[in-house]
């Protein structure tokens, strides 16, 4: 049902994005009193249900939303989101740039039943930013956040960026 609502929701473009939140609470944003350590921790409820995946995909993904609802939204006093006045093709752009910058570097080994261990990298401009290790069929052992400051950074630089 969900999804038949979002998919109305594409089709009428006066709709805003805020219509896609269920909770506005719920939205993270990023602006420059945002501490590595709120950045962390917001990844970090993400990640514990990357372990039962162990793909850094989902993570590019989360780290790229974050980013695109920090060029679109503001928070005001009461807590209430409104609209930036940046263009959506803006933060389009800047999603894109972002999920450019990042590299996942995986392998998978393969044990004698040929069920298979995934072990990645997930790399922002170089640097590691998400170890992870997995079973094939998506069952994860567990994965670990560092580099979270220069995440941060790279988002707050591309969202106050001018086209």
């Amino acid at each position: 049902m969900k999804y038949i609502k979002n998919f109305k929701l594409f089709e009428n473009e006066e709709i805003s994005w805020k219509k896609f939140y269920d909770d506005e609470e719920d939205v993270f944003l990023v602006n420059e009193e945002t501490t590595p350590d709120e950045l962390e921790s917001e990844l970090e409820s993400y990640v514990d249900g990357l372990h039962d995946y162990g793909s850094g995909d989902s993570l590019v993904r989360k780290c790229c939303d974050i980013m695109r609802d920090s060029i679109l939204f503001v928070r005001n006093e009461e807590g209430e989101l409104g609209d930036t006045g940046k263009e959506e093709d803006y933060a389009d752009k800047m999603y894109d740039e972002l999920e450019r910058r990042f590299t996942d570097d995986y392998s998978t080994k393969r044990n004698e039943y040929g069920e298979g261990t995934t072990s990645g990298v997930l790399k922002l401009d170089g640097r590691p930013v998400f170890e992870y290790e997995s079973h094939d069929d998506g069952y994860g052992f567990g994965g670990e956040l560092s580099n979270v400051d220069h995440i941060l950074s790279i988002i707050l630089d591309l969202s106050q960026r001018e086209l």
